[in-house]
């Protein structure tokens, strides 16, 4: 974290001489949902989320280590940040961020894993900007940091979430996210059971 704020460097420069105001009348500090390392930031709240579906706009300075992909401790609450923007100056980054809702637990190796993540209807939130797989009843995509523990998530995983277990039969990595496409199972089988899947896989 930064801990001292950064001043604008001409006062003739408006834009990096309101955020730097706004920065001290209304930053809080958030942490890492895994590091625990700290953020100074302000938010902002989005009126129109019809477009994307992002309720959350995050800014801060751009030393902070928040990229695509970070998840953000907010109070009770974890975000996961969909993108990281950079302003026409170099004081300050923003990011538009989804609340997670879904916590995904697997099996690997003989560990129980947790994952906070986002679940989403492709078509809605991104529009026609990211690949699609077709939506029929059972089926869900779920986005999350792409990370160790994340990539342990394969095609014929099986992860149990919101009270159902599915079946990870597609997965894309790209630009600090990972993109997962599950199918609920009809029955619950044991985090133990390999399950091989290999139609429809996108990688």
């Amino acid at each position: 974290m930064q801990k001292n704020l950064k001043k604008a460097r001409s006062s003739y420069d408006i834009s990096a001489s309101v955020f730097n105001s706004v920065m001290s009348r209304e930053s809080e500090i958030v942490k890492d949902y895994y590091t625990n390392e700290e953020f100074r930031v302000f938010f902002r709240n989005k009126k129109n989320t019809s477009s994307q579906g992002f309720k959350t706009e995050l800014y801060y300075y751009a030393g902070e280590n928040i990229k695509a992909g970070t998840l953000i401790k907010i109070n009770d609450k974890t975000y996961l940040a969909i993108n990281c923007g950079t302003a026409e100056n170099t004081l300050y980054k923003r990011s538009d961020l989804f609340e997670c809702n879904i916590i995904m637990k697997f099996f690997n190796n003989g560990q129980n894993l947790t994952i906070p993540g986002f679940s989403y209807s492709l078509t809605s939130v991104f529009g026609d900007s990211f690949p699609r797989i077709s939506s029929v009843s059972g089926n869900m995509q779920i986005l999350t940091q792409d990370n160790d523990t994340a990539r342990k998530v394969s095609i014929g995983t099986i992860i149990q979430a919101l009270d159902c277990h599915w079946l990870v039969n597609g997965r894309i990595l790209q630009n600090g996210l990972i993109k997962l496409y599950v199918k609920k199972q009809s029955e619950n089988p044991s985090f133990t059971l390999e399950h091989k899947f290999s139609e429809g896989v996108i990688f």
